[in-house]
């Protein structure tokens, strides 16, 4: 049992080479904590998972209000937002988003009848989830980018 006490103190005091030369003290009482808890390395990589989990949840959830608070419409009959739709940004100016593809979709500013195609990256917009608003699969990526201006309006 002695031996065993002594190998745990032996690594605590090895250098936590991840954190910077000023946290190292307080991993190490945090080390010491959860050894007399009765945590193992595995308890703390769960802790940690659960953490980030629950993270990614908030991110997730905040962009979805985001996009339900954006002012989004159907065009004309439409019943949804499948392929296309509208939006208001602040300044009342109306956008038509159509023809959408993976990757690629085609916008309209209505004042000024000045239209672009624009590609976007789905991964690389902020995560909304495995989401469909309003029965599209692509609008909240692309709201997304607009919203943070990854995708910029013409």
């Amino acid at each position: 049992m002695q031996q065993e006490q002594v190998s745990v103190d032996e690594e605590v005091t090895i250098e936590f080479s991840r954190f910077s030369k000023e946290k190292q003290d307080q991993v190490r009482a945090l080390v010491n904590y959860a050894t007399l808890m009765g945590l193992n390395g595995k308890d703390l990589v769960s802790i940690g998972g659960k953490l980030d989990r629950v993270k990614a949840r908030r991110e997730i959830n905040t962009n979805r209000a985001i996009i339900s608070n954006m002012d989004l419409r159907t065009i004309g009959k439409d019943k949804d937002c499948w392929t296309r739709w509208a939006w208001v940004d602040s300044q009342g100016t109306k956008y038509y988003f159509d023809d959408v593809t993976y990757g690629s979709v085609f916008i309209t500013n209505t004042s000024t009848k000045q239209t672009l195609r624009c590609r976007y990256d789905s991964w690389a917009m902020p995560d909304t989830g495995r989401w469909a608003f309003k029965r599209s699969n692509h609008l909240p990526s692309i709201m997304m980018g607009v919203y943070y201006v990854l995708i910029k309006l013409p």
